[in-house]
């Protein structure tokens, strides 16, 4: 999943990237169920605010290592 931002979303753009790779890795792990899981998502997004607006060390990582996160208990 691709996000084209046009500007239209000042000091959003590493957000709205994150938000978008959240998505995307859930739809291709076949995972879109988790979606709809307040629980699940409220702690993952959570997860992902701790990087700030934008992830250190690459936003796919961050978000794998995130999701990895809430499959092993929320540790």
């Amino acid at each position: 999943m691709r996000l084209t931002l046009g500007g239209r979303y000042p000091g959003r753009t590493g957000q709205l990237a994150l938000l978008g790779e959240l998505l995307g890795q859930t739809v291709r792990a076949g995972e879109v169920a988790r979606l709809a899981d307040g629980d699940w998502l409220g702690r993952v997004v959570a997860r992902l605010a701790e990087h700030g607006r934008w992830a250190r060390g690459g936003v796919q990582r961050v978000v794998r290592e995130a999701r990895e996160a809430e499959k092993q208990g929320g540790v």
